[in-house]
């Protein structure tokens, strides 16, 4: 819901949709889950704002050292390029 709010350009409304998001997986998957990292990762591109850059790098670190615990740093890094490079080319 958050990434068609985003696309339609009503930021606000994407934000709130990240974050509860967020709460339901806490609620039921617990913490430092893939899907954690997945909605943190969404919501720090979404803040990427004035005034909200500091959060924004919070919350995507946090995406990133979930992804990292979870995947392994060689393997996270290799999806990471190869996403990187599918996104560009």
């Amino acid at each position: 819901m958050g990434n068609i709010l985003r696309y339609s350009a009503k930021s606000r409304d994407a934000e709130a949709a990240y974050r509860e998001g967020l709460a339901i997986c806490s609620r039921f998957s617990g913490e430092k889950s893939l899907v954690e990292a997945d909605l943190l990762q969404d919501l720090g591109v979404e803040l990427r704002q004035p005034g909200q850059m500091e959060e924004a790098e919070a919350v995507s670190r946090r995406a990133v050292e979930i992804k990292t615990n979870a995947l392994g740093k060689r393997t996270f890094n290799r999806s990471r390029r190869r996403l990187v490079s599918s996104r560009w080319c």
